[in-house]
Formats: structure tokens, sequence, C-alpha cells
């Protein structure tokens, strides 16, 4: 199965109501959608 992973900006664009964005999720199905979370983890020091 093809994923399709989001980065950020995309996933900024589609909350604030993107139509190109919501129309290509609903093509190809939510469940298609993957998205990464990218943390920073403090330094102590």
């Amino acid at each position: 199965m093809i994923m399709y992973l989001f980065d950020t900006d995309t996933i900024i664009y589609w909350l604030n109501g993107n139509q190109e964005i919501e129309d290509k999720v609903e093509a190809v199905g939510l469940e298609r959608i993957a998205y990464s979370i990218i943390s920073q983890v403090g330094r102590s020091g």
C-alpha cells in the first residue's frame, strides 16, 4: 500500500482549509496519510 507522508507545512495548510490537500486526502483515503513528529531534546547544562 502506498503511503503519503505529510510534513509539518502540509499539515498546517490542510488544517487551514487548503482544498487541494483536502481533495487529495479524500481521493487516497485518510488511512494512507502519515505524518512525522520532529521533537527537540533539550540539553542540560
